[in-house]
């Protein structure tokens, strides 16, 4: 991951459809067998304001598309959503 840049690695990210990505997804994508250089690459991506942290190794594509309720999923799996929040949703 050292030799791509940080705009290639946003686009790889997009053209993957990797809205929420934590450390290891971010490890098989780009091969990286050094886990302190891949923090540093996340560091470096999250100063550039490409990533968000979300959560301790949990990261959001900041150009992306994410609504809060597929971000509290991606958070704690399995979620639902009761009743009474769906009906707040739709204005119920």
């Amino acid at each position: 991951m050292g030799s791509i840049s940080s705009i290639n690695l946003e686009h790889l990210l997009l053209e993957k459809d990797l809205r929420l990505v934590n450390l290891s997804d971010l490890e098989k994508l780009f091969a990286q067998d050094n886990p302190n250089t891949l923090k540093k690459s996340v560091a470096r991506l999250i100063k550039y304001e490409i990533l968000e942290r979300i959560d301790k190794g949990k990261y959001l594509l900041k150009r992306s598309s994410v609504d809060d309720w597929e971000i509290a999923n991606w958070l704690i799996s399995p979620s639902y959503v009761s009743l009474e929040s769906a009906l707040t949703h739709y204005g119920i």
